[in-house]
């Protein structure tokens, strides 16, 4: 896939569904006149390679200057600082998810490994070299795990020092909850 900032530029949903991008469908679909600017906001305020994210930054603050910047109607305001569009809210959290999949799958991986070396380790019978071989692989994987750990945490630091991210998430789960409810 190109690059998630660059391909969301222009967000028709022809190139969308070509790039395999299918979390902004329900708002294309709910808000047919709006949707480019709301997709174009989604991209500046939630988007981890964003030029507009400043570490630290007071997170309502930016979130209401890239409303104003991005000529949105009013009676967006709620759906997108407040969190009370459902579709917005799924968007965005899967938005987000969708970002961190490939360190979260090289992480894991990589831990999987790392666990894989220590039983190699434990082994009865194994030569010297191959301990060696395994513990070096092991301090290795260590040094990258902690790597990806820390960018991982610095990422949604970016995020008003985590709120951005925690609040969309926090509206994900009431979302859920509530349908939950009405389900039952």
């Amino acid at each position: 896939m190109d690059n998630l900032y660059k391909v969301l530029q222009d967000p028709t949903p022809e190139n969308l569904h070509f790039q395999s991008i299918e979390y902004f469908d329900k708002v294309i679909e709910k808000y047919p006149e709006d949707y480019r600017k709301i997709i174009a906001y989604i991209n500046e305020c939630y988007n981890y390679q964003s030029p507009f994210l400043i570490d630290e930054k007071e997170w309502g603050s930016f979130l209401n200057e890239r409303f104003r910047l991005n000529r949105l109607p009013e009676e967006l305001r709620s759906a997108l600082i407040d969190y009370e569009c459902d579709e917005i809210v799924f968007a965005m959290a899967s938005f987000l998810a969708h970002q961190k999949e490939a360190a979260w799958t090289t992480l894991v991986t990589k831990e999987d490994l790392r666990i894989s070396m220590l039983s190699v380790m434990k082994k009865h019978g194994i030569k010297t070299s191959e301990k060696k071989e395994a513990n070096e692989l092991v301090s290795l994987l260590d040094v990258e795990i902690n790597e990806i750990r820390e960018r991982l945490k610095q990422d949604q630091k970016r995020f008003g020092d985590h709120k951005g991210f925690a609040e969309v998430k926090a509206a994900k789960k009431r979302l859920v909850i509530n349908v939950a409810y009405w389900i039952d």
